[in-house]
C-alpha cells in the first residue's frame, strides 16, 4: 500500500515452495487447525499477495485451503451469529472475495446460496454488545456479507432493520480483556463497507470513531507481544486499507 519495500526480503524468505509444501501437508493432516478463522485469513493473504506480485506463488495452497473451507461448510452450515474464531461471516466474506478473484463462479454461487438461506432473513437480528469480550465483529461482518448479495435498494431496506444508525455500537474505550483490544478494528472493516454501499455518513463517522479510538492509544496495538502485538496491528492494517484506494479492498 505504501510502496515501502523494507520487509520484502523477509516475505520472500518465508514464502518458499518448500515451506508452502510443508504448510499444505500440515493443514491436510489436521483438518481442524485454524478452521475456519486462520484459513480465511490465508485466503485474504493470498489474494493480496497475488494482486501485488502476480507470480502465482500462493495460489495452489490457497486453492487447497479454499477447498477445505468449502468442505467444512458443507458439513457445518454457517451460523450467522457465530463469534470469535468460528465467525462464519468473516470466513464467507473471504471465500467469496477469493472466488471472485479466481473466477470460481460455480463455487461462488453455491456459497451465496448458503448465505441467502441463513443470513438474509427479513427479521435478522444482531446485538452488538454480544460481541464483547470477543475480538471479532459479528454484526458489522454479517451486514458486510449481506451487502455482497443484495442490490443497493434491497440492502438499504434490510440494513434499516438490522443495523440502522441508532443501533451502531459505540467504540470500546475500556477494553477489559485481551481480545477486546481488536474489536474496534474488526468492527471498522464492516462499517467502511456499509458506508461504501449506503453513502450514509453515520457509518463512516462510526468507522472513524472506531479506528481512532484504538489507533490513538498506542498500547492498544503496540503493547505486550503475546497479548496484543502479535495480532491487533494486523486488524488495524486491514481496517485502514481502504484509505489507500479502492484497489486495496
Amino acid at each position: 500500500m505504501t510502496n515501502d519495500r523494507r520487509y520484502e526480503p523477509l516475505v520472500k524468505a518465508v514464502l518458499t515452495p518448500k515451506k508452502l509444501k510443508e504448510e499444505r501437508r500440515l493443514l491436510a493432516n489436521d483438518a481442524a487447525f485454524e478452521m475456519p478463522y486462520g484459513r480465511a485469513w490465508f485466503l485474504r493473504t493470498a489474494l493480496e499477495y497475488e494482486r501485488y506480485y502476480r507470480d502465482g506463488m500462493l495460489l495452489p495452497l490457497a486453492d487447497f485451503v479454499a477447498g477445505t473451507l468449502d468442505n467444512y461448510y458443507r458439513h457445518n452450515p454457517p451460523v450467522p451469529a457465530s463469534a470469535a474464531y468460528n465467525n462464519s461471516a468473516w470466513a464467507l466474506i473471504n471465500m467469496l472475495d477469493y472466488y471472485d478473484f479466481r473466477g470460481f463462479e460455480d463455487r461462488s454461487e453455491l456459497l451465496k446460496k448458503q448465505v441467502r438461506n441463513r443470513f438474509l432473513a427479513k427479521d435478522a437480528n444482531c446485538e452488538p454488545e454480544a460481541e464483547r469480550p470477543g475480538f471479532m465483529a459479528i454484526c458489522t461482518n454479517w451486514a458486510w456479507l449481506a451487502s455482497k448479495l443484495l442490490r443497493r435498494d434491497e440492502f438499504a431496506r434490510w440494513l434499516s432493520g438490522f443495523l440502522p444508525p441508532p443501533r451502531i455500537p459505540a467504540p470500546v474505550r475500556d477494553p477489559h480483556a485481551a481480545h477486546e483490544y481488536g474489536l474496534n478494528f474488526s468492527r471498522a472493516w464492516g462499517l467502511w463497507e456499509l458506508f461504501s454501499v449506503t453513502a450514509d455518513l453515520a457509518y463512516i463517522n462510526a468507522y472513524v470513531d472506531h479506528v481512532q479510538t484504538t489507533l490513538g492509544n498506542r498500547e492498544n496495538w503496540d503493547g505486550d507481544y503475546r497479548t496484543v502485538g502479535h495480532w491487533v496491528p494486523q486488524f488495524g492494517m486491514f481496517a485502514i486499507q481502504p484509505l489507500f484506494g479502492s484497489k486495496f479492498r
